[in-house]
């Protein structure tokens, strides 16, 4: 029987808002929210905001215990990735050029364990996954002229006997692993494992070239926008490096104070929920 993609992930933090507690066509309840987790470059603090998916007796648990906007929680999960029609107030966009509907790329974590309550360790964000190249690796610097590699990762997971192709936007700052990855000359298809912090962004969304904007309520006028997530990566593996004849390599460091990059942390292999749990009595972290 094949066998999944590596495709892990750990994050701890606080809720940004309240979650949604919706129930599907079949009846199975779920929950949605974000969690807040902070990254802190030259004394700034950078926020990033993961969407997490819970289901079943998961979310039911979940809405039992009252969770409200500043309270603690870790979740382990799997990072998912789905294409969705572009609707913007209850209208699916439509471009008038292809007369084809617009997409955007979602990514979000399926959630597998949660904790709630006072944690040990506060704003862990760390996913590994493992795939093949679905890219060539783009070098192209940012406006900034800060050296990046961007590339994308099809991770692969069977549910059952069916299988599904996430596709994972990556970003490489760290220098060690920039030259690693230009000497080995790394191509569409070769298989990578790597580990590092899953970020997010908001941004605008364009159609036909030009700035979709809301035409009422409270945004009307504002440029419609949407979150995109990518991982930023601070060490990649590959296996039979092309251009070195190694049989693997693993290059790991300290991400730059500059744009985009996280500090490495503790592997999800080795870091797991218990982990993040003080012993005793509960308690929630200060919302302020």
């Amino acid at each position: 029987m094949s066998k999944s993609n590596t495709n892990e992930v750990v994050t701890s933090g606080t809720l940004s808002a309240t979650p949604e507690f919706t129930s599907l066509p079949s009846g199975t309840r779920q929950a949605r929210f974000e969690i807040d987790t902070v990254e802190r470059r030259r004394n700034r603090r950078f926020h990033n905001y993961p969407a997490f998916f819970a289901y079943g007796k998961m979310a039911e648990q979940l809405e039992e215990k009252g969770l409200t906007e500043g309270d603690s929680i870790a979740v382990e999960g799997k990072l998912r990735t789905s294409e969705l029609d572009l609707v913007v107030e209850g209208e699916t966009i439509v471009s008038q050029q292809t007369q084809e509907v617009e997409k955007w790329d979602a990514t979000w974590v399926k959630v597998e364990r949660v904790k709630t309550g006072d944690l040990a360790v506060e704003d862990m964000n760390v996913a590994k996954i493992s795939g093949t190249l679905a890219t060539d690796i783009d070098f192209t610097p940012t406006n900034r002229g800060t050296p990046r590699a961007r590339f994308v990762v099809d991770s692969v997971e069977f549910r059952g006997q069916e299988e599904f192709v996430n596709s994972l936007s990556v970003t490489v700052y760290n220098a060690e692993v920039l030259a690693q990855l230009e000497a080995a000359g790394l191509s569409k298809g070769d298989a990578v494992e790597l580990e590092g912090a899953l970020q997010t962004r908001l941004s605008g969304v364009e159609v036909d070239g030009e700035k979709l904007v809301y035409k009422s309520g409270k945004n009307a006028g504002k440029q419609v926008r949407r979150k995109i997530a990518w991982i930023t990566a601070g060490r990649v593996d590959e296996v039979n490096l092309k251009a070195l004849g190694e049989t693997s390599v693993s290059v790991s460091g300290e991400q730059p104070e500059a744009e985009g990059g996280s500090r490495p942390q503790p592997s999800p292999s080795r870091f797991r929920i218990r982990d993040l749990l003080r012993r005793g009595r509960g308690r929630r972290r200060s919302k302020h």
